[in-house]
């Protein structure tokens, strides 16, 4: 449908929530076609703008998502109507677990620490009984070792693949190692792994629903928040503007 997505500083966004998302993927799935998914924030917006590679891979994603509430308020400011609502990563990819456990699916974590991956496999087999982790890896591999990862994965054809790796070094090692991975779904997950391990705590649901929630995860992280919030923020609100006056 021509009204199937809406845009944000150029990046086409689609209008799904949630279910309709994972609906989405097991029909993929079932279907043995494959898909992937990117999610957009405020600042991997920002950062698109001069990163042309990054955009590529956002951009040629099948699905495309709002993770926070500010991509969602530009994309109904900018262009009339916009998405219905951001999509967590976290709740995202907690659903597609219980698909997998629930479908026989096989999924492999890589990401993140060691230690963080095994708590949130430990803590997503015992809420997703019969989950099958076909493997895991932690996030920190260079050089040749990128080609061996996506060789190790290969090896043990998982089904689901999810990648908690800092962006824009997730969509460059996505870009360059998709075709050899054989998988049929592939979704970055942000921080998902630290929130499942109860690393990070989510915001309660009233900071949440005040658009709160990055003012939490500062007070958290704030040596490591900083500057995506309040500079990154700063960027895309003036970005914004200058849509908003070009579209009025």
């Amino acid at each position: 449908m021509a009204d199937a997505r809406a845009t944000v500083l150029g990046c086409p966004i689609d209008r799904l929530d949630t279910g309709a998302v994972v609906a989405r993927v097991q029909q993929a799935l079932q279907a043995g076609e494959p898909l992937t998914l990117a999610s957009v924030t405020k600042a991997k917006l920002v950062a698109m703008q001069r990163d042309a590679e990054l955009r590529q891979v956002v951009e040629g994603s099948d699905v495309v998502l709002a993770e926070d509430r500010g991509v969602v308020a530009a994309s109904r400011i900018t262009r009339g109507r916009g998405v219905p609502g951001h999509v967590d990563s976290a709740e995202l990819m907690l659903g597609l677990l219980a698909l997998a456990a629930k479908e026989g699916h096989r999924v492999y974590i890589l990401g993140g620490a060691l230690d963080v991956l095994e708590r949130a496999i430990f803590v997503a087999r015992d809420h997703y009984p019969g989950l099958d982790v076909a493997g895991h890896h932690h996030g920190y591999f260079y050089g040749h070792e990128e080609v061996d990862v996506a060789q190790q994965i290969r090896a043990v054809a998982p089904d689901l693949l999810f990648v908690a790796m800092p962006s824009p070094r997730k969509e460059y090692w996505l870009n360059e190692h998709l075709q050899e991975l054989g998988v049929s779904f592939v979704m970055g997950v942000g921080g998902s792994f630290d929130v499942v391990a109860g690393k990070v705590r989510r915001a309660p649901g009233w900071v949440q629903r005040a658009g709160g929630e990055w003012l939490y995860r500062l007070c958290q992280e704030p040596r490591r928040m900083w500057k995506r919030y309040l500079v990154g923020n700063t960027k895309f609100v003036a970005l914004t503007v200058r849509e908003w006056r070009v579209a009025r």
